[in-house]
């Protein structure tokens, strides 16, 4: 009896020996693949979208697990990845299996990118996420924006007429032909000789050579009288057209000095003529909201939803005290929480993650994440992630901090640095139709504050040169030179970027130099373009009123005798010499009577 039951319970060893060593088998063989199976099922009811591995290997004797060629869907864009692998080595700690723990010495991910685009679609078949909506974006007229600039009109086109200057110095040439007309007819007037004309014949007639003294005395004196009497007359004349000459010449003084005056003082265009730089046309707030505005916003927006991705996939802290058995459940955003015995070692442990990868630039993205867990309150996260560029060692990207658990909600504090980032990676000109592109590299400094759901973000941008490349289709050449001349290099450029409240519900707050800086370039662009334009209306406007007072001073210049004017005085002046000679003669003869007593006769009733 003994030896038939022996005989069982060897043949029971021997096949209990036989199914664990059927069950080896089947493990050692399908091992990997039932593993694949898990790994995709249990990422994808995390991710809610598809998570694709070509391959899982395991490797018992060195307790570690190799993945191939991951591709996790960005469920919020089924066509694109939220990052994919090349290759991915776990180490495993044996020990803590037994306990149903899994823990991760070393995580070592190569290959990895972030952002990449998809062949198909990443939604699941009954994926809510599947459903989109097509938003249609408003487009903005490019010129919009503008609108005030259009209204500036810099020309050089004068109204000559309308300067008060050109108006008196015409009014003074009018003047001054006035008065010459009015003084010249004066003047013939009263140097008319018509008159005197019968009197000069009579003394033209006088013969002194044919006096007959003693006998002609009287005859002579008559004569005398006449010649003294006309004289008299001609001098009358001239006098008055002396007189009237000298007014002439005051008159023709006095509207020259105003003329003289009035040139002085005209010089310089009338202000009113000039264009004027001292008020500023155009709302750079408004050009800075559209240019750059919607695509920081946008960025700030974009950094929000990416924090929040990611925040999401962090297992929500237990509340309360720990239980003492370990239960999974899922969380609301489709995570999985687990609940551990106090001091004990969380379900999932990654001591070290490293992160070897590329960005879609090419850039180099570098870095590592410890204490990763399935329970937060174990140890906070601590993460320090790089990018450099594929020429360099410096890295000009950094991100790190923590992430752990203050008072039961999670509580994040990353900081962002970055050196020499290019700024087309913030602000995208395919997302706006008024700009055309952007250059420049930005430094930048900033971090991320989050307890729970509320949460701050804080950026500053700095960079000494930035360029600004307008959109200038359809836009007036002159509108486009200045916007180019504005915005074209932008120095010394600062942004400083917030957004705070709760992951559903923030706002953002947007403070940039820029506006300041365009109103300074546009006014500082306009006042050359003014000074040069002042200038041709300047030079214009000497031009014009050369001319016009060329005319005047030729009128006042005319403001004189005429030919007329100066033969009748001439005649006047003949006339006059003519008798002071007759004159002259007479006395000589009437002299040359010396001695004689008639003649004495004569110098005691008729001194001569």
């Amino acid at each position: 009896m003994r030896k038939l039951i022996s005989l069982f319970r060897i043949k029971g060893l021997i096949i209990w020996l036989a199914v664990i060593s059927l069950i080896a088998v089947f493990i050692l063989v399908f091992m990997d693949s039932l593993l694949k199976k898990a790994f995709i099922v249990s990422s994808e009811t995390i991710n809610r979208a598809k998570v694709e591995l070509d391959s899982l290997e395991t490797d018992l004797t060195k307790t570690s697990v190799t993945l191939d060629n991951l591709s996790w869907t960005d469920r919020e864009k089924p066509m694109r990845n939220l990052f994919t692998f090349n290759s991915a080595k776990l180490d495993i700690e044996a020990a803590p299996l037994l306990k149903k723990h899994v823990t991760i010495d070393n995580f070592s991910i190569d290959g990895l990118e972030l952002d990449t685009e998809r062949k198909t679609s990443g939604a699941l078949a009954k994926s809510k996420e599947t459903e989109t909506a097509n938003n249609e974006t408003s487009k903005t007229e490019t010129n919009n924006i503008f609108s005030k600039l259009k209204d500036i009109d810099i020309s050089t086109a004068i109204d000559i007429e309308k300067i008060p200057a050109v108006k008196e110095a015409r009014r003074l040439g009018s003047l001054a032909k006035e008065k010459a007309a009015m003084w010249n007819s004066k003047i013939a007037k009263a140097a008319d000789t018509a008159e005197l004309k019968a009197t000069y014949e009579i003394i033209q007639k006088i013969d002194v050579e044919s006096y007959n003294f003693p006998a002609d005395i009287l005859k002579a004196k008559k004569d005398a009288e006449t010649v003294q009497a006309f004289i008299k007359q001609v001098q009358a004349k001239k006098n008055e057209t002396d007189r009237l000459v000298k007014e002439l010449s005051m008159e023709q003084s006095n509207i020259s000095n105003e003329l003289s005056n009035l040139k002085k003082m005209s010089q310089k265009a009338p202000k009113d003529l000039l264009m004027s730089a001292d008020s500023n046309p155009v709302d750079a707030k408004a050009i800075v909201q559209e240019l750059i505005g919607k695509n920081l916003t946008d960025t700030l927006t974009k950094s929000v939803a990416l924090y929040r991705k990611y925040q999401h996939m962090i297992p929500r802290p237990e509340k309360g005290e720990a239980k003492p058995e370990t239960v999974k459940r899922v969380s609301e955003k489709g995570t999985y929480v687990y609940f551990r015995k106090s001091g004990e070692t969380p379900r999932v442990y990654i001591k070290n993650m490293y992160l070897n990868g590329s960005t879609k630039n090419g850039d180099i993205l570098t870095g590592n994440i410890k204490n990763l867990s399935t329970d937060i309150t174990y140890k906070p996260y601590d993460i320090d992630l790089k990018l450099l560029k594929s020429s360099g060692t410096t890295p000009f990207f950094t991100l790190g901090g923590q992430v752990g658990v203050v008072e039961n909600a999670i509580s994040t504090y990353l900081q962002i640095s970055a050196s020499g980032y290019p700024i087309s990676d913030i602000i995208h000109p395919s997302d706006n139709n008024s700009l055309k592109g952007v250059s420049g590299n930005i430094d930048m400094q900033g971090q991320i504050k989050g307890t729970g759901e509320d949460f701050t973000l804080d950026i500053r941008l700095t960079s000494p040169l930035i360029g600004i490349d307008i959109n200038s289709e359809n836009m007036d050449s002159k509108l486009a030179e200045l916007l180019d001349s504005a915005i074209g290099k932008v120095d010394n450029f600062t942004a400083d970027l917030s957004a705070s409240g709760t992951l559903d519900n923030y706002s953002i707050n947007i403070s940039t130099n820029l506006q300041d800086i365009i109103s300074r370039n546009i006014k500082g662009y306009l006042t050359k373009q003014i000074q040069k334009v002042n200038g041709e209306i300047q030079k214009r406007y000497n031009e014009e009123m050369t001319k016009i007072f060329a005319g005047s001073e030729n009128a006042i210049a005319g403001l004189s005798l005429n030919d007329s004017s100066k033969l009748k005085l001439k005649e006047l002046t003949g006339l006059n010499s003519n008798a002071a000679e007759k004159n002259n003669l007479i006395k000589k003869a009437i002299s040359g009577q010396a001695g004689s007593g008639a003649l004495d006769k004569l110098k005691s009733k008729f001194p001569f």
